[in-house]
């Protein structure tokens, strides 16, 4: 088979790829190639220069390169950074070269007397194409020059950008050739002049228009115009609806509308009606609706599926085949209806999450939006399973939204809507989607000042939900009714594992309740009762429900009020109980004591395997006493002595447990005044241990030589990953 040189191909397959290229890599690259190809650019009669992309002497010199008849675009701009007398210079580039074949001619950042200046030098120019970026003020000027011109030309495309109220200072052409019209904004009246005087005109780009006095009756149409785009505007219906019955013939319609008109805006019966009655040659239809919603009421509480399914009929997705999507976008202080239809795409780094509602089936997709890492212009929506809507000032009223969505969505499986406002009725709405909710398995609605009316509504949703694994409810001003509410739903609930209800206060009464419920509970496998006040009185509950309970494996107690004496209950119970797993006992000022009690209970506990003691009150006698039980024990794999007092004398007690026990793996001992001499006593024990992977030693005043006992030791304890001596952990490999 014959090998095809490059150089071989017909010029105007070259010209076509010189198409795609800039002029740059034209002039200074291909044409110096060689020979043949110098020759393939000096025939190219296509090039669309911008001069804004270069410096004056690069303008020059591509100028002095191309000859001008090979030129069919020019970009210019009067804001040229390195020509103080801009308008000369294109004047000047107009007068000495001669562009017979100039066919668009765009400038940009001029004013009326840069304009006017330049048009007697354009005027014999063969323009089709004229682009125009208006800058200055223009409201008392007069462009009548620009007017003739437009005649003069015969231009087909016009494009006005910047010129708000254009045509109360542009006198418009009476015959008027253009077939393309772009322009900032005008009112009603101004858009049938111009129809009116451009019988040639197809295509109509406007960022808004204006519907000045009250709808007129429609007395003319315009059967030119074949398409018309509305990029930014605030209209009713009723008075798009007039715009749209002055043009029947059009083929294509893009409307980009903000509104208030919420209810005629959004119906689809409606434009079904209006576009079969007066819009009937029309075949693309793109359409994007919005309408921001800051304080709702209940006319506005609409489901998403009740807006769609006005587009679900015959006439949307089997005669147009146009494809509409429904979006409730929630952002920190405001939601956001949006109605739009497929390609146009909804680009808003401010979405916080979007909830979208398809015309081909009843599900609700809740989609988070995200950037490319390497292009920040491009945005994707990917659909989520976790929606974390935390402090997101949500109160009762903008829940409604949420919940009409989730009650057809089946992606969503963990919700969280902590530190917001949603209060009992808020809860009420939620509550009643979970009885019917097949889907979540996770609810966190923390500190949502719920309440015992709250905890009533969400009692009834708990009670037939047979999906939620996980709730989270602390915070939440629950008294001892609100309490006995949920214990009650806990009695017929089979499939809630993890029950989270810190800082609420519990009394006597409120905690007996709740144990006597978890004695026969056979699901629940965490209980978080942390910052609830519990004292001895009422951890004694607590103690005997353990002593019954074979479900749970972690309880955590943290920040109450236990001190050594109920500590003593627990560590009993322990004793007995052999399904608990994990047990958090963090700030309860239990002293030396309490840790012999709990010591006493790892002696012959064996399924403990995580103890939190942070923040305490034990000292060296204490962690003498947990040390002698680790030393036999063989379960506990996590021990957190974080802020306690155990002094150099404890650490030594614990680094002889560390050359015995063979199954703890992660040490905390962060803030205990160990000094050097008990970091050189950990260090002599981890040369033998070798089991332990994380050991935390962070602000222990051990100085320089203590780091280097233990950084030492790292030669010879393979097993160590992370080792942390300071406020950052170092972590080794």
């Amino acid at each position: 088979m014959s090998s095809i040189c490059l150089l071989d191909f017909p010029v105007e397959i070259f010209h076509r790829i010189f198409d795609y290229l800039d002029t740059r890599t034209i002039i200074r690259s291909l044409r110096c190639v060689c020979r043949q190809l110098n020759g393939i650019v000096s025939i190219y009669n296509r090039y669309e220069i911008d001069l804004t992309l270069f410096t004056k002497v690069q303008c020059e010199f591509i100028l002095q390169s191309i000859r001008c008849e090979n030129i069919i675009s020019l970009i210019f701009s009067a804001d040229f950074k390195e020509q103080s007398d801009k308008t000369d210079y294109l004047l000047t580039i107009l007068n000495i070269q001669q562009f017979p074949c100039l066919r668009s001619l765009t400038l940009l950042h001029v004013n009326k007397n840069e304009l006017d200046r330049f048009l007697p030098y354009m005027i014999n120019l063969p323009l089709i194409s004229l682009s125009i970026q208006l800058s200055g003020p223009f409201q008392t000027a007069s462009l009548s020059s620009l007017s003739t011109a437009i005649t003069q030309w015969k231009l087909r495309k016009l494009h006005i950008f910047n010129g708000y109220n254009l045509i109360q200072i542009l006198p418009w052409p009476v015959d008027c050739n253009l077939n393309h019209l772009t322009i900032t904004s005008c009112t009603d009246q101004e858009y049938r002049s111009i129809l009116e005087h451009s019988p040639f005109l197809r295509t109509f780009v406007m960022e808004y228009c204006l519907v000045i006095n009250t709808i007129p009756s429609v007395k003319s149409t315009y059967l030119q115009l074949t398409s018309l785009v509305m990029n930014y505007s605030s209209l009713s219906f009723g008075q798009l609806n007039y715009l749209l019955s002055l043009t029947p013939s059009l083929v294509h319609l893009k409307l980009i509308n903000h509104t208030d008109h919420f209810s005629s805006l959004f119906d689809g019966n409606r434009w079904e009606e209006l576009i079969q009655s007066k819009l009937r040659l029309l075949k693309n239809f793109q359409f994007c609706f919005r309408h921001t919603i800051r304080k709702l009421c209940s006319t506005f509480c609409t489901n998403l599926h009740s807006i769609i399914q006005q587009y679900r009929t015959p006439f949307w997705l089997d005669i147009k085949r146009w494809f509409v999507i429904a979006d409730c976008i929630m952002r920190s202080s405001s939601c956001e209806i949006i109605l739009y239809t497929i390609p146009i795409t909804i680009g808003d780094f401010n979405i916080l999450i979007r909830c979208k509602a398809f015309p081909i089936n009843d599900l609700c997709y809740f989609t988070k939006n995200f950037s490319n890492e390497n292009n920040p212009d491009i945005q994707e929506d990917k659909t989520i399973v976790t929606l974390n809507l935390n402090i997101n000032s949500i109160e009762q009223e903008g829940l409604q939204y949420l919940i009409d969505a989730l009650e057809n969505n089946t992606t969503i499986t963990t919700l969280t809507m902590d530190g917001n406002q949603i209060g009992a009725q808020g809860v009420q709405h939620l509550a009643e989607s979970l009885q019917n909710n097949t889907t979540i398995m996770t609810l966190s609605v923390r500190g949502n000042q719920i309440g015992d009316e709250g905890a009533r509504h969400l009692s009834y949703g708990l009670r037939n939900n047979r999906t939620l694994t996980t709730l989270r409810i602390s915070r939440n001003q629950f008294g001892d009714e609100g309490l006995q509410h949920l214990t009650n739903a806990l009695q017929h609930n089979t499939t809630l594992t993890i029950f989270d209800y810190e800082d609420n206060h519990i009394s006597n009464d409120g905690i007996q309740h709740l144990c006597d419920v978890l004695r026969k509970d056979t699901s629940l496998h965490t209980l978080e009762l942390g910052s609830n006040q519990i004292d001895v009185s009422k951890v004694q509950h607590l103690a005997n429900m353990l002593e019954d309970n074979m479900t749970l494996t972690t309880l955590s107690m943290r920040d109450n009020e236990l001190s050594s004496n109920g500590t003593e209950y627990l560590a009993n119970a322990l004793q007995k109980n052999t399904t608990l797993r994990i047990l958090n006992l963090r700030l309860n000022h239990i002293d030396d004591n309490g840790a012999e009690y709990l010591a006493n209970a790892l002696m012959t506990n064996t399924t403990l395997t995580t103890l939190y003691l942070w923040n305490n009150q034990i000292r060296s006698t204490g962690a003498r006493c947990l040390a002698d039980a680790l030393q036999n024990n063989t379960t506990v794999i996590t021990l957190d002595l974080g802020r306690n007092q155990i002094g150099t004398a404890g650490t030594k007690y614990l680094a002889d447990m560390l050359r015995i026990n063979s199954t703890l793996t992660t040490l905390s001992l962060w803030d205990n005044e160990i000094k050097v001499k008990g970091a050189e006593y950990l260090a002599a024990a981890l040369k033998t241990n070798k089991t332990l992977t994380t050991l935390d030693m962070g602000f222990n005043q051990i100085g320089d030589n203590g780091e280097q006992y233990l950084l030492d030791t790292l030669h010879t304890h393979k097993t160590l990953i992370t080792l942390n001596l300071g406020n950052n952990p170092l972590i080794f490999t």
